[in-house]
């Protein structure tokens, strides 16, 4: 009797296809997509102040970028980023927010930025990239250290042999220091690369021939200003000859120009 009461009642996983598994599994994917929602959350909130410091950087509104990358590095700090990359998420919230103290003219606090960047990016990779230094050596020049670019930029140039800008950057801080036997090696160096921008190229020989005429030599100087006019159409390196090479408003508008604040 008891065989036959158990053979009479009717198995539960046969009954379940057709009243109860759907609401089962409906149940179990919606627990598990909120258990994705809850360990998300924190990347979510990492992801909104990233994406809106850079809406703000787009607007030139620096003070805000900085409060978003600086609550993003808070909350990376405090719940870190389930399924995420929490040391890239680093990487690129103190790059974007180095960046930003650049601009506002918050020297320290970038180049401290830049420090920890560096050391994330060692944490990650094992080795340095020389971005840490290229920033770095950009901010001690704004700074006018231009010693302290030197060295930073000598540090990537050799951690990034590839990158001819950065021959182009010492050679400008070896200027300043009044350097210039070592300001024309770098532009040598820089002009014997297979630099693609043109225009770059113009500033170097232009630079270098400034270089040469600190020097008192000025047939270098002549055979550099030659080589730029037959390269450009502007009418400044078509008319400049070597006694009004040095006019400081084309050094200026250089430093305000894109080739140079490139990087930053």
């Amino acid at each position: 009797m008891l065989a036959q009461a158990f053979d009479s009642k009717p198995n539960s996983f046969e009954v379940m296809p057709e009243t109860f598994r759907p609401r089962m599994i409906g149940a179990t994917v919606g627990l598990v997509f909120a258990l994705i929602v809850i360990l998300m959350l924190p990347s979510f909130e990492v992801y909104n102040h990233f994406t809106n410091g850079l809406q703000a950087i787009s607007r030139d509104r620096f003070e805000e970028a900085v409060q978003d990358f600086t609550e993003g590095l808070g909350r990376v700090d405090s719940a870190g980023v389930p399924f995420g990359r929490p040391v890239v998420t680093k990487i690129a919230l103190r790059v974007f927010r180095g960046r930003c103290l650049y601009q506002l003219g918050k020297y320290e606090e970038s180049l401290d930025d830049f420090d920890m960047m560096g050391q994330l990016i060692v944490e990650r990779e094992g080795k340095e990239s020389g971005q840490r230094q290229t920033w770095k050596a950009a901010v001690y020049a704004k700074m006018g250290e231009f010693e302290s670019a030197v060295r930073e930029l000598s540090t990537a140039i050799e951690e990034d042999r590839e990158n001819s800008r950065l021959l182009l950057r010492r050679a400008d801080a070896n200027y300043q220091l009044g350097d210039y036997e070592s300001a024309i090696h770098d532009f040598d160096s820089y002009l014997n690369t297979d630099a693609p921008d043109d225009l770059e190229r113009i500033f170097a020989r232009f630079y270098r021939a400034l270089a040469h005429k600190q020097l008192n030599e000025d047939e270098v100087v002549t055979t550099d200003l030659e080589a730029i006019r037959s390269g450009s159409w502007h009418p400044y390196w078509l008319s400049v000859d070597v006694n009004t090479l040095s006019d400081p408003e084309v050094v200026a508008a250089w430093r305000k120009s894109e080739i140079y604040i490139r990087d930053l």
